[in-house]
């Protein structure tokens, strides 16, 4: 899905201003979820067979960061980098 296609503007954009206003009255947390589950119906439009790099790149990326929560390490920071960076080189 583009920034300026109509599907986005007519569609997903709208959904995704007004879900979150309704969301951000619930909480925090629900807020983040919808913007998350919004997030993937964006990569699931413009790249189907992309949702199993996104998810791997979630699960990596969410584990990585509680790993460096408790043991900081410039090691594991710069493995991190590498691997968001090296999913980008075509």
């Amino acid at each position: 899905m583009q920034f300026n296609s109509h599907i986005f503007l007519l569609i997903f954009l709208p959904i995704a201003v007004i879900g979150t206003h309704f969301f951000r009255r619930r909480g925090y947390r629900q807020t983040c979820l919808f913007l998350a589950a919004m997030s993937v119906w964006f990569y699931l439009a413009g790249s189907p067979e992309g949702i199993f790099l996104l998810g791997a790149s979630i699960y990596f990326n969410y584990y990585m960061g509680r790993s460096l929560q408790t043991a900081p390490s410039r090691r594991k920071l710069a493995a991190g980098i590498g691997f968001n960076l090296a999913r980008h080189v075509d």
